[in-house]
C-alpha cells in the first residue's frame, strides 16, 4: 500500500497479485515471522483485547451511560467491518509479497547501495525495556577487530542514503533473510554516530544472542505497523459495543435519520468553544484583524460556512491555496477556542510529513502555539523547534538541572526520575498546546491514546486511504474539515484486488460521491491561463477562474512556442517504440526528445535554471532512462533537472514541466495513463510553460476520452507540431553557466501551496535538493518517510507517518534516549517518490454540485 517503488507499473502488463505468486525459495526462518496482518485479523483474541484496550482508555467517568444501538446501525458496521479488513489483508499480502521479491531479486550489496538494508553489522545489547530488548546494531562488523568496534561506514552510511525511517519495521539476519533458519524481526528506532538503535521483542536466549555478535544484516521490512494501526481504528470504530469513539459515526457509515440527506447530516450547526461559563457570540467568532486575512471569497466562504458544520468537505483544485486555507481556518478555531476559554482540543493531521510541516510552518509564523508530534528528523530543521522531542529535551534538561541544584526527588539520572518527569512534561506538553499536528497513521501512537481531539483537521485527504482517516477520528472527534481534491491522484494501493474492491478511493471522494457537496476554492494562482485552459473547462467544468497576471509569468526561451503568448506544446514523437524494462516502459526517441528541449529552455532563458524545470512522466523505467541519456552527455556532469514520476509530483509545482507520455504502438494501449486523474496532475503542474511529448496516434486511437480530448484541444489551439527542429531555438547563451542551480533560487522542487499569498506564499523554501534512485525497486515505504532516518531526508517519500518520537516506545521507559545535536549538512539528498499504481475510475468528474456563495 502506498508509495513504494517495487510495485510493478504495467496494470495491463503485470498484475501485482500475480506476480506474487511467483515461487520464491522460503526458509523456515522466513516462514516464522508474521508479516502481515492475516493471523491477527483472524484472530479472535486479538480483537477482543484491542476493543477492551480502547474502552479502559474511553471509561473516563464511571457515570458514562452506554448508548444503544440500533440494528441496523450494527449491520452497517459489520459490513463496513469485514468490506476494509478484506481490503486490508489483501493489501497487507501484496506488501509481503512485494518485500520477497525485492530480497529474492536484489543482492545485498545492491540493497545497501540503495539504503534498503546495512550489512557486515555488530549486535551490542544496550539494555530492556518491558518484554522487548534494545540492540545496538554497529556498523562495520570486522572480524579482526574488537567486538563493537567500527570500521570505515557502510556505502549507504557514507552517501546518507539509508531509507529506513524510525517505527518502521526491520528484518535481521546472518546473510540472507529468505533462506536463514533463523530470523528475527525488530523497529528501527534512531541513528547514533555510527550505529542505529532497534527493539526486539525479547525472548528466552535473545539477550545472548544479541549480545557482542556478528555479523548481522538488517533489512527494511513490511508496512506491518501501519497496517495495525488502520486494522486497529478499523476494528474499534466498527465494534458493536456501546462505547463510541467518534461522534462522526453516522456520517462515516450513512446511518442517516429518516428524511435526512448526507448533506443535511454534516451540515448541522455545530459549536463546540460554547460554554456555559462563557458563552460566545457570533461576532466575538472573528478575531479582529480577520479582514486582513489575505483570503479569496471562496476561500472565505470554506470558512465561514464550514466553521460550525459537523463535517465539511473543502476541494482544492491545482494552485488554488488549499493549504492555505487550512492553515487560515485553523487560526481561526484556535481563536474561538481561546475566545471561548474552551478546553476542546484540535488534531490537524495530513497524509504525508510534507504536508503536515506545511501546516505547521504556517500556524507558526501566525504565532499560534502548535506542537508537532513525530519522529524530528523527519520534520524540517527550522520547524525541529516546535516537535515534541526538541521541547522534551528542553524541559528534561531544565528539570534535571533544577533537581540537581535542589536535591529533591528521585535522584537526577536514576531510571525512576526519568520515568516520572518524561511522563509529566509530555502530558503538559500535550495538554498545553492549542493545535496538535501529527500525519494521520502518526496520530495512532500510544501516547494519544487517552487525549480526545473534538475537531480533525485533515490535509491531503484525498491521498489517504479510509481506515487511514478513521486513526484521527477515533479521538473522540465531533468535527471534522477534509481538505483534498478529488479530481487529482488517489491514495496509492500495491493489490490490484485491493483496487478493485475499493481501498483506493479516500473519505473524502466516497461522502462526495455519496451526496456531501463540498465548497469549491475556485481561484488558481499557479498556472499561465493557456496552461490552466483545458483542466479548467475539462476537468473543473469551467468553475476553476484565474487568478494569476500572465504578464507576472515570463513565457520561457528556447521553444518556439507554435502559438503566441500561449507557452503550452505538444510534441508528436510518432517514431517513438515503448519497450519493456524490468515490468516497466521506456521510450529512447521521447527520453532524447526531452533532453534536447531541457538544453534549448538552459541555453536560451537566462530566467531558468535545472532547478526550476521538472520532467515528469508515468513510468519508472523513462525516469531512469531519461537520467541515462543526460548522463551520457559528460557535459551535464550531473546537473541535469530532476526527474521522476507523475504520482511523485502530486502537490508539486516547476515554471517549466516537460511530460513525456511514453506509450507508442498501434494498438491504441495507453495503459494507466487512462486515469484522467493522473492526467490532471500531470498538466497542472507547470507555472510558465508546459511541453508534452507522446505518440498522437496512439493517444487519438485509444479509447479513453479525456486524453483524446487533451490531444484534440491541443489540435484546435494549433500547438501540436511534429518536428522537434521546428520548435528548438538556436543557442543565443553563454553556455558556460547554463546548468547550474541559480544562486539565489531553493534548488529543489516547490512544496508550497500556490493559494493567494498570506504566509504560505511569502515563506522561506528550505526544501532539500532532488536527485534520482537509478535503481527503480528502491523501497518507498508508506507509514514514514522512506529515508527518514538521520542519515537522510527525503519530504517527496513521506507517505503516512511516524510510529516513534525519538524515545523508546513505551513511556515507562528504562531511560532516556540522549540524542546528539548535530549540525545539518548544506546539502540533503532527496529520492523523488515512485508510485506505479493506477486507480480503477475511469469516468470523467461531476464538479457542478459545490457550495455557491449566497
Amino acid at each position: 500500500m502506498g508509495d513504494r517503488a517495487d510495485i510493478y507499473e504495467l496494470d495491463d502488463q503485470v498484475n501485482p497479485d500475480q506476480v506474487g505468486s511467483i515461487p520464491i525459495q522460503i526458509g523456515k526462518g522466513w516462514k516464522s515471522l508474521g508479516l502481515d496482518i492475516t493471523a491477527k485479523v483472524t484472530n479472535n483474541a486479538f480483537l477482543k483485547d484491542q476493543q477492551k484496550t480502547q474502552q479502559q482508555h474511553q471509561q473516563s467517568s464511571v457515570n458514562q451511560l452506554p448508548q444503544v444501538m440500533s440494528s441496523a446501525l450494527i449491520k452497517k458496521k459489520t459490513e463496513y467491518y469485514e468490506k476494509f479488513k478484506q481490503l486490508l489483508v489483501m493489501e497487507s499480502k501484496e506488501d509481503k509479497q512485494s518485500v520477497e521479491r525485492r530480497l529474492s531479486q536484489r543482492s545485498v550489496d545492491q540493497l545497501a547501495k540503495k539504503g534498503l538494508a546495512l550489512k557486515n553489522t555488530t549486535a551490542i545489547l544496550k539494555g530492556k525495556l518491558l518484554s522487548e530488548i534494545i540492540v545496538r546494531f554497529a556498523v562495520d562488523y570486522d572480524p579482526g577487530a574488537e567486538v563493537g568496534q567500527l570500521s570505515e561506514p557502510a556505502e549507504s552510511y557514507q552517501k546518507g542514503f539509508l531509507k529506513i525511517g524510525s517505527g518502521e519495521s526491520v528484518i535481521i539476519s546472518k546473510k540472507d533473510p529468505l533462506k536463514d533458519d533463523v530470523v528475527y524481526e525488530g523497529i528501527y528506532l534512531e541513528t547514533t554516530g555510527k550505529s542505529i538503535l532497534v527493539s526486539i521483542k525479547n525472548q528466552s536466549g535473545f539477550e545472548k544472542i544479541f549480545h557482542n555478535s556478528g555479523p548481522w544484516r538488517i533489512d527494511l521490512g513490511t508496512n506491518l505497523i501501519t497496517m495495525e494501526r488502520m486494522m486497529k481504528a478499523l476494528t474499534m470504530v466498527s465494534s458493536d459495543k456501546a462505547l463510541y469513539q467518534t461522534k462522526l459515526a453516522d456520517i462515516i457509515f450513512g446511518h442517516l435519520k429518516p428524511g435526512k440527506t448526507l448533506e443535511d447530516t454534516c451540515a448541522t450547526e455545530y459549536i463546540p468553544f460554547q460554554t456555559k461559563e462563557s458563552p460566545l457570540k457570533f461576532k466575538d467568532m472573528f478575531p479582529m484583524d480577520y479582514k486582513t486575512w489575505n483570503l479569496n471569497p471562496s476561500q472565505k466562504d470554506a470558512i465561514e460556512k464550514s466553521i460550525c458544520r459537523r463535517a465539511s468537505l473543502i476541494q482544492g483544485p491545482p494552485g488554488t491555496g488549499k493549504s492555505t486555507t487550512a492553515i487560515y481556518l485553523l487560526r481561526l478555531l484556535v481563536h474561538r477556542k481561546q475566545s471561548g476559554k474552551s478546553n476542546v482540543k484540535i488534531l490537524a493531521t495530513s497524509f504525508t510529513n510534507t504536508g503536515v510541516d506545511n501546516l505547521l510552518e504556517g500556524l507558526l509564523k501566525a504565532g499560534v502555539n502548535v506542537l508537532r508530534l513525530g519522529d524530528a528528523n523527519k520534520v524540517r530543521e527550522e520547524l525541529r523547534c516546535a516537535t515534541l522531542e526538541y521541547r522534551m529535551e528542553e524541559e528534561l534538561n531544565r528539570w534535571d538541572s533544577s533537581a540537581k541544584r535542589s536535591n529533591q526527588g528521585s535522584k537526577p539520572g536514576s531510571s525512576s526520575y526519568y520515568m516520572q518527569s518524561e511522563r509529566e512534561i509530555k502530558s503538559r506538553l500535550i495538554s498545553e498546546a492549542d493545535v496538535i499536528c501529527s500525519t494521520c497513521i502518526g496520530s495512532g501512537h500510544e501516547m494519544l491514546m487517552d487525549e480526545k481531539f473534538q475537531i480533525i483537521v485533515v490535509d491531503e485527504a484525498t491521498q489517504a486511504t479510509e481506515p487511514a482517516i478513521l486513526i484521527p477520528l477515533l479521538k473522540s472527534s465531533e468535527q471534522m474539515y477534509l481538505f483534498g481534491d478529488q479530481n487529482q491522484l488517489a491514495p496509492i494501493i500495491l493489490s490490484h484486488k485491493a483496487i478493485e474492491g475499493g481501498l483506493n478511493i479516500s473519505m473524502f471522494d466516497r461522502l462526495f460521491k455519496s451526496g456531501l457537496t463540498p465548497f469549491l476554492l475556485n481561484t488558481q494562482y499557479r498556472m499561465h491561463s493557456s496552461i490552466s485552459d483545458f483542466p479548467r473547462h475539462h476537468f473543473y467544468n469551467g468553475l476553476l477562474n484565474n487568478g494569476t497576471n500572465d504578464s507576472n509569468l515570463k513565457i520561457p526561451i528556447g521553444i518556439k512556442w507554435p502559438q503566441i503568448d500561449f507557452p503550452v506544446v505538444f510534441i508528436d514523437i510518432s517514431n517513438g517504440r515503448e519497450e519493456i524494462k524490468h515490468h516497466s516502459l521506456y521510450n529512447n526517441e521521447e527520453a532524447v526528445a526531452v533532453v534536447q528541449v531541457a538544453e534549448s529552455l538552459l541555453e536560451n532563458d537566462e530566467s531558468l535554471f535545472r532547478n526550476n524545470i521538472g520532467i515528469i512522466t508515468p513510468y519508472h523505467a523513462q525516469v531512469k532512462h531519461i537520467n541515462q541519456v543526460f548522463s551520457n552527455d559528460k557535459s551535464w556532469r550531473g546537473a541535469q533537472p530532476s526527474v521522476a514520476t507523475v504520482d511523485s509530483y502530486q502537490g508539486r509545482e516547476m515554471d517549466v514541466i516537460i511530460f513525456s507520455t511514453v506509450r507508442s504502438n498501434t494498438k491504441g494501449n495507453i495503459g494507466f495513463l487512462k486515469d484522467w486523474r493522473r492526467l490532471n496532475v500531470s498538466i497542472t503542474r507547470a507555472k510558465r510553460g508546459l511541453v508534452v511529448i507522446g505518440n498522437f496516434g496512439t493517444i487519438n486511437n485509444s479509447s479513453d476520452e479525456h486524453w483524446k480530448a487533451y490531444v484534440q484541444w491541443a489540435k484546435d489551439k494549433n500547438i501540436m507540431v511534429k518536428s522537434l527542429d521546428s520548435i528548438i531555438e538556436k543557442s543565443t547563451a553563454n553556455k558556460k553557466g547554463k546548468r547550474k542551480a541559480r544562486s539565489d533560487d531553493d534548488p529543489t522542487l516547490s512544496f508550497r501551496d500556490s493559494g493567494s499569498g498570506g504566509f504560505m506564499s511569502t515563506l522561506n523554501n528550505n526544501q532539500p535538493k532532488t536527485t534520482i534512485d537509478d535503481d527503480e525497486d528502491h523501497h518507498q515505504h508508506n507509514n514514514t518517510d522512506s529515508d527518514a532516518s538521520p542519515l537522510s531526508v527525503d519530504d517527496s517519500k513521506d507517505h503516512l507517518a511516524d510510529n516513534d518520537h525519538g524515545f523508546y516506545q513505551n513511556d515507562t521507559t528504562v531511560h532516556r534516549m540522549k540524542k546528539k545535536k548535530k549540525k545539518s549538512s548544506a546539502t540533503t539528498t532527496a529520492t523523488p517518490t515512485t508510485s506505479t499504481t493506477s486507480t480503477s475510475s475511469t469516468s470523467k468528474p461531476n464538479n457542478n454540485n459545490h457550495k455557491k456563495k449566497k
